[in-house]
Formats: structure tokens, sequence, C-alpha cells
């Protein structure tokens, strides 16, 4: 039970605060140093407050590639010492832009984003939830799930031999490929009004790579124009949070597609699409001032892995020799070659019942085939079970047991995006599953 009033009612409030780093800031998620030439976009940390029957739930989106496991722990901590609400009611997600500033190492290259940035960004969190909870208003709350097939898809794509090649090389290249991986087309959406019907805030998950943009450009991405395209369309001026789905090999490149490009057109074209399906899902949702809100919590424990032979194989996943990723990974081997004592990362995971769904924060890029596994055995069911990856900390890519057999970019060891034991996956389908039976036994459910 958090520290506030005990009361009756819905409440709900939101709280926006500015996190974009100087022009200069090398630019996270690649393998290679990038440094921004400029600010396409300013960069935001997004949170809103639902308060039901004085229990506070706690969303907020960040526009940077992962959030340090340290600084979410830190956020939650304070959250819960200023404002009383319990840490584990505390969802914290990276909106995964590519275009956001190093704040934890992705390679040996890039430079971190300056010694006061990362304390800066962490006083921001929790300025905007500490807003988001000081400017709650009686409200009503509407949860809604939809599809949207025409933007995921997956990127492992396989060659008529079975080997694994990525969908982002050249695609002159693929013409041979075929894509049978799964993706999950669930969009889902929270809405919260206050009295009037004035919508105060939206969360949106979606299982999409949020990195079509691209450039040396500071920028939001796909996540940044879904905003602009939801207010346009829903006329009001409310903060949207993005949180990604199980994603980590699912992206929007249509292999097939030879005249589709990367670039903020098509970041645009992308939030226009999922941004109409959602404007469509907000205004036919059941709004309730009487949603059950809850929350359970676990950790898990899991040890880096060792070098192993995919490792030491060049697959050609990434369309042949002599690319860029040949010296990362060769790099990696050497440092790693002879290790023998491995780290263990201990890891936050809640689950949020919100009326009849339950969202369920993960610290990785789950692959989506253990989303959908989540989902296929949660007692909510699969429309009402909804994965939030890349939230209260990063643990890097968590492929499937059957991945790290095929191969590809994704399993292959490194020193901060794929480094985790590989039954980590199923142990996160296993924990999430835990916390769906627990959330769904409870009598108030519903």
């Amino acid at each position: 039970m958090d520290g506030s009033h005990r009361q009756t009612g819905t409440f709900a409030g939101t709280g926006v605060r500015d996190i974009t780093p100087p022009s200069g800031s090398d630019l996270a998620g690649s393998i290679v140093r990038v440094v921004s030439t400029g600010i396409a976009a300013r960069l935001m940390a997004r949170s809103i407050v639902l308060e039901s029957a004085g229990r506070k739930l706690v969303f907020c989106a960040v526009d940077v590639a992962v959030i340090p496991n340290e600084t979410a722990r830190s956020v939650r901590t304070r959250v819960q010492e200023r404002l009383g609400i319990p840490a584990e009611a505390v969802m914290i997600g990276a909106t995964h832009t590519h275009n956001g500033p190093v704040v934890t190492p992705l390679n040996d290259e890039s430079v971190p984003a300056g010694s006061g940035y990362i304390p800066f960004m962490e006083d921001q969190l929790v300025a905007s939830i500490v807003e988001a909870d000081e400017t709650r208003v009686p409200a009503r709350i509407g949860v809604a799930v939809g599809e949207e097939p025409s933007l995921v898809f997956n990127r492992r794509l396989k060659r008529p031999d079975g080997r694994i090649v990525m969908n982002f090389i050249g695609k002159a290249s693929l013409s041979d490929c075929r894509s049978d991986g799964p993706v999950d087309p669930d969009v889902f959406l929270i809405r919260a009004e206050d009295l009037s019907g004035k919508t105060v805030g939206l969360v949106v998950n979606f299982p999409l790579h949020n990195n079509a943009g691209g450039g040396r450009q500071l920028h939001s991405d796909i996540s940044g124009f879904l905003e602009e395209v939801m207010q346009s369309g829903l006329g009001a001026e409310c903060p949207v949070l993005f949180l990604a789905g199980a994603s980590g090999d699912v992206n929007w490149l249509d292999y097939r597609n030879a005249k589709q490009t990367s670039g903020l057109e098509e970041a645009r074209r992308i939030a226009d699409v999922l941004g109409e399906r959602l404007v469509r899902m907000s205004e036919a949702i059941t709004m309730r001032d009487d949603l059950p809100l809850a929350c359970v919590h676990t950790e898990v424990s899991i040890a880096e892995r060792p070098l192993q032979p995919i490792d030491h194989t060049d697959d050609g996943c990434f369309g042949g020799s002599g690319t860029a990723f040949d010296g990362f990974y060769a790099g990696i081997r050497d440092r790693l070659q002879g290790h023998t004592e491995w780290d263990t990362h201990t890891y936050d995971i809640s689950a949020f019942r919100i009326g009849d769904t339950v969202w369920i924060s993960n610290p990785g890029e789950l692959f989506v085939r253990l989303g959908l596994d989540v989902k296929s055995k949660s007692p909510f069911g699969a429309k009402g079970t909804c994965m939030c990856t890349l939230t209260n900390g990063y643990a890097g890519y968590i492929p499937t047991p059957e991945a790290f057999r095929e191969g590809g970019y994704e399993v292959r060891r490194t020193l901060y995006s794929s480094f985790l034991d590989t039954e980590a996956g199923p142990l996160f389908v296993d924990k999430s599953l835990e916390l769906c039976g627990l959330l769904f036994d409870r009598e108030d459910r519903g």
C-alpha cells in the first residue's frame, strides 16, 4: 500500500520533462561510434500516474535506447521515498530510440553522455513522476487492444540452406530468402480522461523496434511522431507514452519492398499508420471510473554465458564477410577468450493489473516468440496480456533457445547487448506467468 491517503474513486495525472543532451553527444544503438550533429526533435521523459481505490500505478517512458539497471532502481526508490508509491508499482521503459544519448555502454567506442547527464536524467524522470502524481484529477480509465499487422516483420530471414540472415542488410542479396519467423500484431492502449471527457494521457504498447529514423541527429524516432499523430487525431495536447512489446527480433522492414528506406519520412509513415489505428481504438474504448488496479513483483538472477561455438562461426547473417560486424565480434572474442568467471545479474519484474489486462515488465529485448508464449499461457488470455520490454533495467537481447541453435546477429556473445545464459528466455517466461497467476487469483480481480 502506498503512503498517500486512501480514497475512493479513480484519478490520473501526467508529467513531462525534457532530457535532451547537447548536440555532439554520441548516439546509442550502433556497434561503432556515431556523434550527433544536431537536434531534430527534443527527447522527453513522459509519466502517468493511475489511481483507483487508493492504489497507484506509474508508467514512465523515456526517449533513450535503454534504461541502465542502476538508473531504474534509483528512480523507483526515490519515487517510493518521495511519494510513498512502492517501487514495484513504478514501470520505467525506454522507447528504444537509437538516436538518443549513450547512457550505458553498447560498444567500446561510443562515449557515454557527460558525467552530469545521468544524475540530470534521473532527476528529470523523478520530476516527471512527481508532477504526474501532483496533477491527478478525477478520471476514467479505459484499456483496449487492436491489431496492426502491416508494420511488423521478423528480421531473422532464412536462406534456402536454413542459415539466418538479417533483413536490414542490402535487399538485393535477400531475393532467395524467406520469412517464417513469428510476429505479434497486437496494439495495447491505456487511455485516461478527466470527467469532462478530455484525454489526460495515453500509454501505447506495440512490439516494434523504434529505430526507423536513423541519421546523425538526436530525435525520438517513431514514438515521437506517434505522439504528434495521436494528439492531432484526438484533438488533445496530452502525453503519449510508448513502450515496446516483445520485439527483439522484429522491426518495420519489409525485405520484399525494394523502395522502402529508413529515415525520418519512414518513421513518420509508420507513426501515421499506427496512430490512425490507435485513434480509432481510443474513440471506441470503454471508459470506467472503477477500474481495478494492482501489482505484484519478483526478482530473477541470471548468469552470463561463456563463449560458444556459434560465437566463433561466420554464419553469413550480415550477408558476407568483411563487414564492420566482423571486427566488432573478433574484439569481443579476444577479450573473453580464457575468461572463466561469469557475473550474475539480478533483475526486477513487475506485473500491473489494469482491469482485465496485465502489463508485465521485462528488462530485455525479448524475442517475439517468448512474448507470444507468455500471452498464450496467461490466465488473462492473449488479448489481455501485454509484455513491456526494455523496462526497469537492461538485460540485452533475450533470444529463444532455438535461435541459439540457428545462429544470427542477436545470439552472438557481446559485452553489453547479448550476454545472458541461453535459458534466460524461458526463465523470463516462467517468471512472467507466475506473476500473471498471482494477479489473476486475487479476489478483487476485475
